[in-house]
């Protein structure tokens, strides 16, 4: 349990006892359904959620009703509640989810007005941050509101994800949710999708930053609203949900804006309104999230019971770089919200490295890249006229390792001493070095940081094989990777690091670093020394490579529209902005044919090609995945080069794909994770691809001869 969880005594007739489950006290009510808080046979406290509903007779519809239950209770994500379990007790649903502690968004404001500067752009950053999350791994909330927002001690947290899925599949027909937070096309019987979504958390955001809900027509009054938000609001609030932009854009603007980027007038927000810390007020504020909001407009207690509501700069200024060699303990940050959001943010980069391990060769000549990559790695892979072909190993399980910490980040592949290593990072800064062919320990654990390790890289340095890793504790930091040794002091930023590219220029070792900005580091010497450059136009998934010997970095803008940047003159290189329109969640580079290309996996499921050096599309795009494509790579099978991408809940593959036509190389892969990063790499005459998982696991497949 979270936080301390009050209750009201049952009411008089009602059991104390339901399923398995030992009754204690009700939590909230109304016309939809009961929220209890109750005790499992084995002592764990949970809220109870009893739908006032009962099924349909027979085991087809109560089955539904349980798996949509059970696939979101497989789905973590930081700053969701989670889901226990669920049954049907007697024709009626019941629902086991997480006690979380506090109240609900709709109480605060309701008790102390709107919020106001710093809170309200917390509650904003993280609930858009989670819902970014539960879309990446492939679900869908359906019925966001003000009652699905808990405030707590230990932060905010979204509740009721498997309310408007799991009645939805029961044939609970209409709309789960209040008029002013149900997305017009919901209104109108669509099913809701993602761009729903986007809609109940803007209008969540009104009402957060004015105490009224949102009531379409000429728009909500935002004078009081500070930016970045005020800006993406009537966006988001578009009838048309085509027009709408996701959560992840949203995520990643709110997540640059706040840590500082110069020319933003984040730090300057008004200070927050006089409201109390999160948690209860008085003592006697409650509640976990309960799912259901009551069927009026009033957000009070109602009936003796606590119920919820239903509810590209110009002129850029010259910048200072933020690192500085230090090898004291990071300060605290200054925004003990982002957390949260970059715990996310790392869900959705999905940080995918392809790298070429074959023996330590150089490509052959004929095939010499002019495009390398940092983050995203590039792999020189040669054209071929014959099909693509799996082979008997395709798919054929390795290994299944569980790490350190609970979650896992980001995963690297190299070499070092001739062995192949798998670096994998987790949500609590620990580092684990595992051989490639067997999965066990290379060497012991490294706690290297004391936050979230955001992204990894490896760079040959010294004659040893470096591993780089930039974290939320705001450092970036050095390790040998065949012992695990720290490599140099620690290098420390006012802002936290999220991408790491090892690149080089001319013969210099240089790591490029997404900090509060971009910045070259020197990793020559016994220090790094920091060369400041402009600040990133970018809102997505992010890569550094080279191009014909410039130093650029591929991202998505605000906008979705893929662009190549000159790191160093903040030019835009090629067309002024190319993509498909779709949010991106993964890129990554490479070299196919002597051409230089890079490859982008979709919200809507597509995989893409296209000539990083003019922006044109190249071929058609990739269609199979049934769900948000979280990672892709390039590498090749058979001599032929492929594409390999992933996604969640529901198509849950890891998938192949020839380069040349786009069709299907052998069986996909079927996960029963949720993957978070990924890896593929040619070592001993054999393709391997590493995932990440959210349980913090690493498991890798065969996928044939290069």
């Amino acid at each position: 349990m979270r936080g301390e969880v009050a209750s009201w005594p049952l009411p008089p007739g009602r059991p104390d006892r339901l399923g398995e489950y030992r009754l204690l006290g009700l939590l909230e009510e109304d016309g939809r359904g009961s929220v209890y808080l109750a005790e499992s046979a084995a002592g764990v406290r949970v809220a109870l959620t009893v739908v006032n509903v009962r099924l349909p007779q027979g085991r087809q519809v109560r089955g539904r009703f349980v798996r949509e239950v059970e696939a979101v209770r497989g789905v973590v994500v930081p700053g969701v509640a989670g889901v226990v379990s669920a049954a049907v007790v007697e024709g009626v649903p019941v629902v086991a989810g997480e006690l979380v502690g506090g109240e609900s968004l709709g109480q605060v404001v309701t008790r102390g007005g709107p919020l106001r500067g710093e809170m309200l752009v917390r509650v904003a950053a993280e609930t858009v941050a989670a819902l970014a999350g539960l879309h990446a791994a492939g679900v869908v909330h359906g019925s966001f509101g003000p009652d699905r927002v808990l405030l707590g001690p230990d932060g905010v947290r979204v509740t009721g994800v498997w309310v408007a899925r799991a009645l939805g599949a029961a044939g609970v027909g209409g709309p789960v949710g209040v008029a002013g937070f149900v997305a017009p096309e919901q209104v109108a019987g669509f099913v809701a999708g993602p761009a729903g979504d986007v809609f109940g958390w803007a209008a969540t955001v009104v009402f957060a930053a004015t105490g009224v809900m949102f009531s379409g027509g000429s728009g909500p009054d935002l004078s009081g609203v500070p930016e970045p938000l005020r800006g993406w609001l009537p966006a988001c609030l578009d009838g048309d949900p085509g027009r709408r932009p996701s959560a992840n854009e949203v995520m990643f603007a709110l997540s640059r804006a706040v840590h500082g980027h110069p020319g933003q007038a984040v730090h300057g927000l008004p200070g927050p309104a006089a409201h109390p810390p999160f948690g209860p007020a008085g003592g006697s504020g409650m509640v976990q999230g309960a799912p259901f909001a009551p069927q009026g407009a009033s957000f009070g207690p109602r009936d003796g019971l606590v119920t919820h509501p239903s509810a590209g700069p110009q002129g850029r200024p010259a910048v200072q770089s933020p690192f500085t060699p230090q090898a004291a303990a990071p300060r605290r940050s200054r925004w003990p919200w982002a957390a949260g959001v970059a715990g996310v943010l790392v869900l959705v980069l999905s940080a995918t490295v392809a790298v070429n391990l074959l023996n330590g060769e150089e490509a052959a000549e004929g095939t010499r890249q002019n495009v390398t990559a940092g983050t995203a790695a590039a792999l020189a892979v040669p054209p071929s006229t014959a099909p693509a072909s799996p082979g008997s190993d395709f798919g054929t399980p390795l290994w299944t390792a569980t790490l350190s910490d609970p979650w896992v980040q980001s995963v690297t592949i190299a070499e070092a001493g001739g062995v192949p290593i798998v670096a994998a990072a987790g949500d609590e800064g620990t580092v684990d070095l595992l051989r490639l062919d067997t999965g066990k320990a290379a060497v012991s654990p490294i706690k290297a940081h004391k936050g979230k390790i955001y992204d990894l890289a490896v760079t040959a340095h010294g004659g040893r094989s470096v591993l780089l890793s930039g974290s939320e504790d705001k450092t970036v930091r050095r390790w040998d990777l065949a012992t695990g040794d720290p490599v140099g002091q620690p290098v420390k930023s006012d802002y936290e690091v999220f991408t790491i590219g090892a690149l080089d220029l001319g013969g210099r070792k240089i790591a490029a670093v997404e900090s509060g900005g971009d910045w070259l580091l020197e990793l020559d010497g016994s220090d790094l020394a920091s060369l400041p450059i402009t600040p990133s136009r970018c809102a997505g998934p992010s890569a550094f490579g080279t191009l014909d010997d410039r130093l650029v970095k591929v991202c998505p803008d605000a906008d979705s529209a893929v662009g190549v940047w000159d790191v160093r003159t903040d030019e835009r290189i090629g067309a002024a902005g190319w993509g498909s329109g779709k949010p991106v969640l993964d890129l990554a580079l490479g070299t196919v044919g002597g051409q230089p290309v890079i490859v982008t996996g979709c919200e809507d499921g597509i995989v893409r090609r296209w000539d990083l050096a003019t922006g044109n599309p190249l071929r058609g795009p990739i269609v199979g995945h049934e769900s948000t494509v979280s990672g892709v790579a390039v590498t090749r099978l058979a001599g032929r080069p492929v594409i390999v991408s992933y996604s969640n809940h529901p198509d849950s593959t890891i998938r192949v794909w020839d380069w040349e036509t786009g069709v299907p190389v052998g069986t996909p892969i079927r996960l029963e994770i949720t993957g978070t990063s990924m890896a593929v790499a040619e070592v001993g005459g054999m393709v391997t691809v590493v995932l990440g998982s959210t349980d913090g696991k690493l498991s890798a497949w065969k996928l044939g001869t290069p």
